[in-house]
């Protein structure tokens, strides 16, 4: 207060000398006089400032009974901020995970029992982690998935196109097709190996998008983390068993099998060279069946879309045990289980109270 009081007396002063710079003197110095009324009206803009802080502060005093409110992080936070960093043996999930169950009645107890002034917050941070979650799977299975699936319409139409290319009549010898076998190995490979890269690219974002809405989170840290790690290891699980396992390996069969073939072709014309008819025949043969095997894909589509469904479903899941809704069956599961909580704890104090007035 004696700080603003000095600086009032002082921009008075100031304010003053500039309006006798003003009237008194030439031109030349009017763009000293439209600085200090620049600042003039920057202080005034200060003042307002402190008085609206100094308001606030009065408003939350009143509300909280003159006291100071909780800090707005806990040890957890501390922890997972930095352990993120560290190899996972440091602090492993083993130690503080907990069970869906149990994270999903943590979540409300908190935001059922926590301080008044504390509340808002606890809901804002569980609203915006819902958020996330459904952001998330709009990320995985709008974006990723779809990405793939185009990703993988062109590789086969690639290969359609040098199976094509490598058994025409003109165009075909040993030379061609030795690099269109170099070309279809490294297409398959360098198609999985960014597959996977975006597909990491995105979890590392899903990952950062939660730790900057989670990072002051308080009491809800743990169950939420707990919620973010299932989600996570289970999205892995669902790509690995997907694409590493079965797209991938399929699609290294089907370069395989196309190059066996090829070169089964280029054996066979050799031995053949002097009949061209037969030559032809054997060519047309080939590259029909390699295009029926390559076109053979309701399999590869039909996991894509089982496994889109199924991170869809994990990231609901996630979502679900953030914000639990009335219509759902485990929201009364837990109400019925808090009331058996509460009347075992009543009773237990009861018991307590009639063994001291007994004694």
């Amino acid at each position: 207060m004696k700080f603003l009081l000095f600086m009032l007396a002082l921009m008075f002063s100031v304010f003053i000398q500039a309006e006798i710079v003003t009237k008194e003197s030439p031109l030349h110095y009017q763009r000293i006089a439209n600085t200090v009324q620049s600042y003039k009206q920057r202080t005034i803009n200060y003042i307002s400032y402190v008085q609206d802080l100094t308001d606030n502060a009065e408003r939350e005093l009143k509300a909280n009974k003159n006291l100071r409110p909780s800090t707005v992080y806990s040890t957890h936070d501390i922890i997972f901020t930095f352990t993120k960093y560290l190899p996972s043996w440091v602090y492993p999930a083993s130690i503080w995970k907990e069970d869906p169950v149990t994270r999903r009645k943590h979540i409300a107890k908190v935001l059922r029992s926590s301080p008044s002034i504390s509340r808002p917050r606890y809901t804002a941070i569980r609203d915006e982690v819902a958020s996330w979650a459904q952001t998330s799977a709009d990320v995985l299975t709008k974006d990723y998935f779809a990405n793939l699936t185009l990703e993988l319409n062109l590789l086969f139409m690639s290969t359609m196109d040098l199976v094509e290319r490598s058994t025409d009549s003109e165009l075909m010898n040993s030379l061609f097709m030795t690099a269109d076998y170099v070309t279809l190995e490294h297409t398959i490979d360098k198609f999985i190996i960014e597959c996977n890269q975006k597909f990491k690219a995105t979890l590392n974002q899903v990952n950062s998008d939660f730790d900057r809405i989670v990072a002051l989170s308080g009491e809800l840290r743990v169950p939420l983390e707990s919620v973010r790690l299932d989600a996570m290891e289970q999205t892995k699980y669902i790509h690995n068993k997907m694409f590493n396992t079965g797209i991938a390996s399929h699609l290294r069969y089907l370069g395989h099998r196309i190059q066996t073939e090829l070169q089964r072709l280029s054996g066979e014309i050799r031995d053949l060279q002097n009949n061209q008819e037969a030559c032809k025949a054997l060519k047309k043969h080939t590259a029909d069946s390699l295009l029926v095997i390559i076109q053979d894909t309701e399999s590869m589509y039909a996991l894509l879309k089982k496994s889109k469904k199924f991170v869809g479903r994990v990231w609901k899941n996630a979502k679900d045990e953030v914000v639990q809704s009335p219509l759902k069956l485990n929201y009364w599961i837990d109400v019925v289980d808090d009331v058996k909580q509460a009347g075992k704890d009543l009773l237990r104090r009861l018991s307590k109270l009639k063994k001291r007035y007994n004694h």
